[in-house]
Parts: structure tokens; sequence; C-alpha cells
């Protein structure tokens, strides 16, 4: 089966993110996402538990955000985020081969999770629901 660290890794890079590093923050005030770590945008996901960590840090106002990379769980939080929202949505454990689920699980960060299913489903002929399935999981795995 794929492994969702490999799959996750570019995604990861692509949003200036660096596991054990902890960069890729940046708090911009023309993006409606606002304040995001890793690709994690806080005004779309108030609630998730990296914003606890960066919080934490936040208030070493002279070491902020380079003290990032001294925040124990703050990986964590983030690998669980992409894990949660993106990789088990997509049916990631189920699929086989690496190449494909690492295209996928990028496709549903940026694109969206029905937009990146019914990608899939239109490569494997399959009714493009938006919806992971068997048969499209099976598919996916004869390629």
């Amino acid at each position: 089966m794929a492994d969702f660290l490999l799959a996750i890794r570019p995604v990861l890079s692509i949003e200036g993110y660096s596991q054990n590093k902890r960069t890729g923050y940046v708090n911009d005030k023309d993006d409606a996402g606002g304040e995001t770590i890793g690709g994690i945008a806080r005004n779309f996901w108030p609630n998730e538990l990296v914003w606890k960590y960066v919080d934490i840090a936040k208030k070493d106002k002279v070491n902020f955000p380079k003290n990032l990379g001294a925040i124990p769980g703050l990986d964590d939080s983030v690998l669980s985020f992409y894990l949660r929202n993106f990789w088990n949505k997509i049916g990631g454990n189920g699929i086989k081969t690496q190449p494909i689920a690492g295209v996928l699980v990028n496709a549903a960060v940026n694109l969206g999770i029905p937009p990146a299913i019914k990608m899939a489903e239109g490569l494997v002929h399959v009714k493009q629901d938006g919806v992971v399935d068997p048969e499209l999981i099976s598919k996916l795995n004869a390629l």
C-alpha cells in the first residue's frame, strides 16, 4: 500500500513546511486564509490543533516564528491534519501505487476532495460522482 508520509511530503514542501524545521509560517493580510502554517489557514481551519502550538510559540514575541522549530507536537498536528482531512477521505490507505496516491492527495489538497476524486474516476472510466468506493480503488490499483 502507498505510504502517507511519502505522499504528503511533496505537498508539505509546496506549502513551505519542512518537518523538524517547522517552517512555512506566513501571515499575509492580503490572503483570505490569513495566518497560515504548512498550508493550514487559520481563517479556514480555526479549530485545528496546530493553532494551539502556534499560539504557544507566539508568546515569545522576540523569537517568533523562528521558535516554531522548538515546539513539540507541531509536526504531529500538521501531519494529523492532512491525514484526517485529505488522505483518509481519498481512500489513501487502499491505494497500492505510491505515485497514484501522491498525485491524488496533492490534487485533493489543492483542488478539493470531490474534484480530485472525479479526476481519478475519469482516469479509470467509472461514474464521476466524487465518491471513493471499492470500484474506484480497484481500478486505480489495476493501473
